[in-house]
């Protein structure tokens, strides 16, 4: 960290950015357990209410659930559909 001899402030903001995509990550794989259990699917057209609602549903049977905060549930909306509309490209891509 500071101090540690190589270190400047460009790597420093890389091992921030680092840190903050593995929470992500980890939230993610939180709600793709859910969503696998659930039979849920999500679509670029799924309206946010609709998949926090499910987040909010398992809540109850899921205790990791129970930490995700609204930032992080609205990320895993943001996420699931950005990733959404990338295999919609690749398929058009390849049709």
């Amino acid at each position: 960290m500071l101090g540690t001899p190589g270190s400047n402030p460009l790597e420093l903001f890389w091992d921030i950015v680092d840190e903050l995509d593995q929470a992500l990550d980890n939230c993610i794989a939180v709600a793709e357990k859910v969503f696998k259990k659930k039979e849920f699917t999500v679509l670029v057209d799924t309206p946010e209410e609709e998949l926090l609602g499910v987040l909010e549903e398992a809540e109850k049977d899921y205790e990791d659930v129970k930490k995700l905060g609204v930032e992080e549930r609205k990320e895993i909306w943001n996420a699931a559909s950005c990733n959404d509309r990338r295999d919609e490209k690749r398929a058009d891509v390849l049709d």
